[in-house]
């Protein structure tokens, strides 16, 4: 089995919280590069077919056009109201999908589980039972979980995990890279980003176990971090500064999950024009963007071409 680079690791937790699990050809080969022929090696990206459709902002506001295929001729057109019949580039076309199955299992492999060992899948696509690897000199119950930002989601994990009231308490690793201070889960005595137990030092995705080990001795009820003043669901339609709450549709979403990301991230500025383009917005300007939503301007701070979060904590 090829090495995966960490970076590439990272960013298929990060696309484990997205539904589905997808990103277009040119997001995958601009995040990760070189290291997108080991994910796909390894079966943890898959085809996951062609879009029909692509989203364009218009002045009065954001569709989704419909594509037109030229067979003869190779080329992929759509008509915007704006600008006519525009040429979609293929790579902006294509997608790959990640197989959290298959993700699961390589999870398996870091945490020293043997090559034949299988996870078990206790709620479809969201929660799978690592079994009980061994963390420094005891066995360990373990599981794994995906878009815990996601207030459904929860709810089916809660409903699975009532069922397992009683026995050894699991430690639950999650994709996401933030965990709500205040979380609780039946059955389970510590949620972690698995973020939070890579070796920072390795260029290769490694565990560091003796990490992970302190992390899920920690004393139950003993929180990981301070409240945190930003909360968002892994869509990006709902967010939390503060006690103020927001509400977000389509590209607006995408935009203010990628804040999201580089707050969390510790990016203080974020160029305008890169986030416009990896949300997959046609405008050119945030205004452009967030036209006719009001109360935009309290939670993005827009300057000098750059942009970020107005978090009252930020420097």
């Amino acid at each position: 089995m090829p090495d995966l680079s960490a970076k590439a690791f990272r960013f298929l937790l990060n696309l484990a919280e997205s539904e589905p699990p997808c990103a277009t050809a040119e997001i995958v080969t601009e995040e990760i590069g070189d290291a997108q022929a080991a994910a796909v090696s390894m079966g943890l990206l898959v085809h996951g077919g062609n879009l029909d459709g692509v989203a364009a902002g218009t002045g009065d506001g954001e569709l989704r056009p419909i594509l037109a295929f030229d067979g003869d001729a190779g080329t992929v057109t759509c008509f915007h109201p704006d600008a006519g019949f525009v040429a979609v580039p293929a790579k902006a076309l294509r997608t790959w999908r990640l197989d959290t199955a298959r993700l699961v299992e390589f999870i398996g492999r870091l945490l020293g589980l043997p090559a034949s060992f299988r996870p078990t899948p206790l709620v479809d696509g969201l929660l799978w039972d690592l079994g009980t690897p061994r963390l420094g000199r005891a066995g360990v119950p373990v599981l794994f979980a995906r878009r815990l930002g996601d207030e459904a989601a929860r709810c089916r994990l809660r409903h699975e995990l009532d069922l397992h009231l009683g026995k050894k308490p699991f430690l639950l690793l999650a994709s996401g890279r933030r965990i709500a201070a205040d979380l609780a889960l039946p059955a389970v005595s510590r949620v972690l980003p698995l973020v939070d137990a890579l070796d920072r030092a390795a260029s290769v995705v490694r565990l560091d176990l003796p990490r992970l080990e302190a992390l899920a001795g920690q004393r139950h009820g003993a929180p990981l971090r301070p409240e945190l003043p930003v909360q968002c669901e892994a869509d990006g339609h709902w967010l939390k500064i503060n006690d103020a709450n927001y509400s977000f549709r389509r590209t607006q979403a995408t935009i203010i999950r990628l804040l999201y990301d580089a707050w969390a991230a510790g990016v203080e500025w974020s160029r305008v024009q890169d986030i416009l383009e990896r949300a997959g917005s046609g405008s050119t300007q945030i205004k452009e963007a967030f036209k006719g939503k009001r109360g935009w301007t309290e939670v993005i701070e827009v300057k000098d071409g750059n942009c970020r979060l107005r978090v009252p904590q930020n420097p």
